[in-house]
């Protein structure tokens, strides 16, 4: 035995806490959010956004990745006013 655990148990695996790891989550939540009430998918969002639609779904996936441009594109088409996104961008 090492460290004093029984051999028939074993060794748990590491769990990773989500205290604050995803601190952008209140972004990807208003910007998908928006994006499913209007009834848009992800080729309505890469035409709007003139990208291809691979693209398109891996920014909708990690919203704070965009370009801050490119996420006021986005925010403006959608209907979401610079308040909502100014509160859910960490400076």
């Amino acid at each position: 035995m090492r460290l004093g655990l029984r051999k028939d148990v074993g060794v748990m695996p590491k769990v990773s806490l989500l205290l604050d790891s995803n601190k952008y989550r209140r972004l990807g939540v208003l910007v998908n959010g928006a994006a499913a009430i209007d009834g848009k998918s992800a080729e309505d969002i890469s035409v709007m956004l003139k990208m291809s639609e691979p693209t398109a779904r891996k920014y909708m996936r990690n919203p704070e990745k965009l370009p801050w441009e490119t996420l006021c594109l986005l925010c403006r088409k959608l209907g979401i006013p610079i308040e909502e996104l100014r509160e859910c961008v960490k400076y």
